[in-house]
């Protein structure tokens, strides 16, 4: 609906008389729309003449440009197959071939176009061109060569069979974990045959890292197998004798030098700002290594820092050295130094004067640096930034643990290969690979006489674009010169690159901004930007809304390593009637922290604390869920009402990071009884029905397997009562324990009710004539057609509708592609492709109207008039420690050059990560963070008319605690944060009393610094049993004493404001008076309840 809209713009001319925008409708100005703001831009985009990076926002309308363009272009080509259009997903590649033959079709049957609609224009004079070539396009649109990336590398794979090593019809698979797991399998088991020392030894290493844990090893292959899309074309993985092991340690190791070299040379400039506290800090540092200890790790680093002219010239060790004197361990700028800090106390010795003087220098020179923060806010994070920087080499266990990898993934990738062979089947890397093999050989004529045959190049959602498609592109380019004619379009909007999982890199549409796209060794063809700014999707009012926040969310200028972005403001129709378009609707829990929390408590008391944070947080994910109900059944009647109007559309959509989110919401809609449809979500082995079938083939494979007939006599088709079932089952006679179902229905079922009778009969037999039938050879029918014919026999076909029926027949169709014999139903593997499938959407709920649950990843590149984002405060499980902590990125400074960052997975027995593979792990962080802003962009961007954002908020004490982690609420609080806020109430500003375990646990801890017994509290008390005798607002923080009655200490502190610290800090104060009244006090509960 967007890019139609967008297409339509032109159709409005300054003489057109229009309505106000002010006083239209949304669906008025769609049919009339004004001319965007863009307009100039989006005609630049249709000149064939230059090739263009066309930057555009959610809703710009990119796949009506891509379309237009492709028409232009094909009213100036010699042959409709010198233009390729790639995409990225089959149903893009469907719609914009569609797009393009709708064009013409509409041409066709119009001879005279809509001079006010440019695609109209372009596609007659496209329709013209073809007639007059004889291209019979409407008749052979497979001239049309649109088509994703995949399918345009198992063509070029397919076309050299011998080169690229696809002999054979070899077919992709979609999920080829199993092949991984089984290539990981065959790698392990070389160990002790005894034909490759070297790779035994690599095997023997990888066993000692992982305390000699064979399934994790495998585990961690069959990962990085799953990912070599990253690292084929990059690790060096050729026989070790081609290989000169010194260069590519010195090439590895680049990354981490450079990175030290930068933060060095950082700091160096911002303390070029300040030269006087430069000198002072180097005077500071000669006097701190005079009073320091020799055993003092940065005592000769800090000497050092005396003899140089100034701190440009420092290493990184008197680098850190600095920073250990300036910050402290949690990285905050220090506010005091010790003895240990090398700077004594003044005490009563001789030099009193100069231990003060330099004590106040350094005092003084802190806090000029940290008053510096303003004009210098860097210093302060390079130093913290300098602490996690990795050594600049590689130790010599971490070079042997790299080799040992390389080893071992060159056996496990030729593994793979003979097991894709072996399977008739391949992954979309193998393909990749395949096609950028056959592109590169330069003894076959594919690649020139590909590359010399394509003129024009189309690329859709260029952000999403991997390092290995990039080359792909790069070498399709290869024959191109500058000023042939040749053009490539590319469009796409970094704020939605979320496909990283996928080697997806936004930087390189980075690159290609700043330096073209690559066509050879040394050369670049240059593409001119473009930046769109107009939404055709949403509501002006959601536009405006989203600008506000979003401009927060988004760093005013890319990171360095291109992992960021900024955020441009869209625009769009200027129209009333939604006035509350975005809503944040959060839910406040209360998070219980033990303040008196200290090392070597019992992990029991913890326990308790977290017992009760589940549970609250249980109830606030129901109150969140009724949320989302409600806002749902407030929308119910404008889908009714729209589908009375007779509307193309009107789509409610609840979009959720990750299937596990919408654990409490799909039960919910059931329960309200609202119609949904969701979209890749359910798991196919959670269905009912399916589970009836797998218990079913598991009865008639297995005779002994008890549950399964159990199941089966339970199931829709028989639906045996418990009463009837238990009889059956030997009514817990231990005699009968062992015989099967089938025996016992022969002896017991006379025993049963009268309907039970019949039903066990009748099932019993159908079951037994299947089982004879196919040990008797009678039936030459595939496993699937005999499982499918005994469950028609069974009635199983009148017990579902036609949505349980599609989902049986995945199953089958699953059962014939695996287990062809039917054992390996009883196998893990089975269990394994049945648990990643996924159950149909309900067929009853239209695609255009009602309810639409998906995830956000699914629903990018859909719009929906209302969306919905609940959770966003949960977070997904975090990826296991790999093999390789691996990152590939640009190199800032160099153009269009990238590194590796690379590091070896450390031995389990280390207490703590090592340095160098944590460095790389958290930039790989980094980046996902970036991408975590991004994906918010992307479902907030989906809302055409209204938004509604739900998440926990977590507060203590009457303080909201930001979020931290990786959740989606974490990336947006920039953006949510402030109004979140505003809605918390401020009556819950006051101190929260502790929950009543809390008390006693805290109670009893402190009764021995008192020196009196256990303390008795009540319990349902949540205070002192002993009150102040003064109850005014201004009570004092104190110990009741029961002897006495008297209050200590006497100062008067309002419980409402006194600072936690303060109040713990005067109650311990007292205890450790230990005067004669504190023999038998109990500590006042308002001190622990602050």
């Amino acid at each position: 609906m967007a890019d139609l809209q967008m297409g339509l713009f032109a159709s409005t001319t300054p003489d057109t008389p229009i309505q106000p925008a002010e006083t239209r409708s949304f669906d008025e100005a769609a049919a009339h729309p004004p001319a965007p703001e863009d307009a100039e831009a989006r005609k630049q985009a249709i000149d064939i003449e230059r090739s263009i990076l066309v930057q555009a926002p959610a809703g710009a309308g990119k796949t009506n440009l891509l379309t237009q363009r492709y028409l232009a272009l094909l009213s100036e080509v010699e042959e409709p197959e010198q233009i390729l259009a790639i995409t990225f997903t089959k149903a893009a590649t469907a719609e914009m071939r569609a797009r393009i033959v709708g064009a013409l079709e509409a041409a066709q049957r119009h001879p005279q176009p809509d001079t006010q609609d440019e695609t109209s224009v372009l596609a007659h004079k496209a329709l013209r061109h073809a007639e007059q070539r004889n291209w019979r396009l409407l008749e052979q649109t497979h001239r049309l060569d649109v088509q994703t990336i995949d399918s345009l590398c198992l063509r070029l794979a397919h076309s050299q069979p011998l080169l690229s090593r696809f002999g054979g019809a070899l077919a992709p698979a979609e999920n080829a974990d199993t092949l991984y797991e089984q290539a990981a399998r065959r790698t392990m088991a070389q160990l002790g045959r005894g034909h490759d020392s070297d790779l035994e030894e690599a095997l023997e290493l990888l066993l000692l890292l992982r305390d000699n844990n064979l399934h994790e090893c495998e585990r961690l292959l069959a990962t990085l197998l799953r990912g070599r899309d990253a690292w084929l074309g990059v690790l060096p993985l050729g026989p070790a004798e081609d290989v000169n092991w010194d260069e590519v340690r010195e090439r590895l190791q680049q990354p981490f030098q450079n990175s030290n070299r930068q933060t060095l040379e950082a700091l160096a400039e911002s303390f070029a700002h300040t030269p006087g506290l430069a000198h002072e800090l180097v005077v500071m540092a000669g006097y701190a290594a005079d009073n320091l200890e020799d055993s003092c790790e940065h005592r000769a680093a800090l000497l050092a820092i005396r003899e140089l002219p100034d701190l440009a010239q420092c290493s990184r060790e008197q680098w850190l050295a600095i920073a250990w004197l300036l910050l402290t361990g949690d990285h905050a700028w220090r506010r005091q130094w010790t003895v240990n800090m090398g700077f004594p106390a003044a005490g009563k010795n001789p030099g009193k004067e100069l231990r003060e003087q330099h004590k106040q220098r350094i005092e003084e020179c802190a806090l000029s640096l940290q008053h510096n923060d303003s004009e210098n806010p860097l210093l302060q994070p390079l130093l913290c930034q300098l602490r996690s920087l990795p050594a600049t080499a590689y130790t010599t266990d971490q070079w042997q643990t790299l080799l040992a990898v390389f080893r071992v993934l060159r056996r496990a990738v030729a593994e793979l290969r003979i097991i894709f062979a072996e399977a008739n089947m391949v992954d979309f890397t193998e393909i990749a690979q395949a096609a950028e093999q056959v592109l590169k050989d330069e003894s076959s004529m594919r690649g020139l006489l590909e590359s010399e045959r394509k003129q024009h190049i189309l690329i859709d959602e260029f952000q999403d674009t991997s390092r290995a498609q990039y080359r792909l592109v790069a070498e399709l380019l290869r024959e191109w010169r500058h000023g042939d004619g040749r053009t490539v379009f590319l469009v796409g909007d970094p704020l939605q690159s979320i496909y990283s999982f996928r080697q997806a890199e936004v930087a390189l549409f980075h690159e290609t901004r700043e330096h073209g796209l690559p066509c050879g060794e040394d050369r670049r063809h240059p593409c001119h930007t473009l930046q769109l700014t107009h939404n055709f999707r949403s509501h002006a009012s959601l536009v405006e809304a989203l600008n506000q926040r979003l401009a927060r969310m988004f760093p005013p200028a890319p990171a360095k390593g291109g992992f960021s972005d900024t955020f441009v403001a869209a625009h769009a129709w200027p129209l009333q009637g939604f006035e509350d378009a975005l809503e944040v609707h959060p839910i406040f829990v209360e998070k219980q922290r033990n303040e008196y929390a200290r090392e070597g408590d019992a992990d029991e008391d913890f326990a308790e604390d977290q017992a009760v944070n589940d549970a609250s947080n249980r109830k606030s994910r129901r109150e969140e869920t009724e949320a989302v109900i409600r806002v749902l059944q407030q929308e119910q009647p404008r889908v009714e009402a729209a589908l009375a109007a007779g509307a193309s559309e009107y789509q409610v959509a609840v979009l959720v990071r990750s299937r596990p989110h919408l654990a409490e919401i799909l039960p919910a809609l059931r329960a309200a009884s609202i119609p949904f449809r969701a979209v890749e979500l359910e798991p196919l082995a959670d269905q009912p029905e399916v589970h009836d079938m797998l218990m079913l083939l598991r009865a008639l494979l297995h005779p002994a397997d008890r549950v399964a007939w159990l199941s089966v006599l339970r199931a829709p088709w028989c639906a045996l009562l418990m009463p009837d079932l238990h009889m059956l089952a030997g009514n817990d006679d231990v005699k009968l324990r062992r015989a099967t179902i089938a025996e016992l229905i022969e002896t017991r079922s006379a025993l049963l009710s009268e309907d039970g009778q019949q039903r066990v009969l009748r099932t019993g037999s159908v079951l037994a004539t299947a089982q004879r039938d196919r040990l008797a050879g009678g039936s030459d029918l595939a496993l699937a057609a005999w499982l499918e014919q005994t469950w028609m026999a069974l009635g199983g076909s009148a017990c579902v509708d036609a949505n349980a029926r599609e989902n049986i027949e995945a199953f089958l169709r699953l059962l014939d592609t695996l287990a062809p014999s039917g054992m390996e139903v009883l196998r893990g593997d089975f269990a394994l492709r049945l648990a990643r499938l996924c159950a149909a959407p309900d067929a009853t709920v239209s695609d255009r109207f009602g309810v639409q649950v998906m995830t956000m990843h699914k629903a990018k590149g859909l719009g929906f008039e209302v969306v919905l984002l609940p959770g966003l405060d949960r977070v997904t499980m975090s990826d296991p420690r790999a093999l390789l902590a691996m990152l590939q990125r640009a190199q800032p400074g160099q153009k269009g050059e990238s590194e590796l960052l690379l590091a070896p997975i450390g031995s389990r027995e280390e207490a703590t990560s090592d340095p160098t593979y944590a460095w790389v792990m958290q930039q790989k962080a980094t980046r996902d963070a970036e991408e975590r802003r991004r994906l918010f962009y992307v479902a907030c961007t989906r809302a055409r008319k209204r938004l509604h954002l739900f998440a926990l908020v977590q507060h203590s004490k009457g303080e909201i605690a930001v979020p931290r982690g990786t959740s989606l609420l974490a990336a947006a609080w920039p953006a949510l944060g402030e109004e979140i806020l505003e809605q918390w109430p401020r009556t819950r500003l006051q101190a929260h009393a502790p929950s009543r375990s809390w008390t006693r646990r805290n109670l009893s801890r402190l009764h021995p610094l008192l020196g009196c017994p256990s303390p008795q509290v009540l319990p349902t008390t949540r205070r002192c049993l002993h009150p102040p005798a003064q109850p005014q607002s201004r009570r004092k923080v104190c110990i009741a004493f029961p002897q006495t009655g008297r209050h200590a200490p006497p100062q008067p502190m309002s419980h409402g404001t006194a600072p936690p610290q303060t109040l713990r800090r005067n109650c311990s104060a007292a205890a450790r008076a230990r005067s004669p009244h504190a023999r038998g006090a109990m500590p006042c509960m308002r001190c622990l309840s602050a």
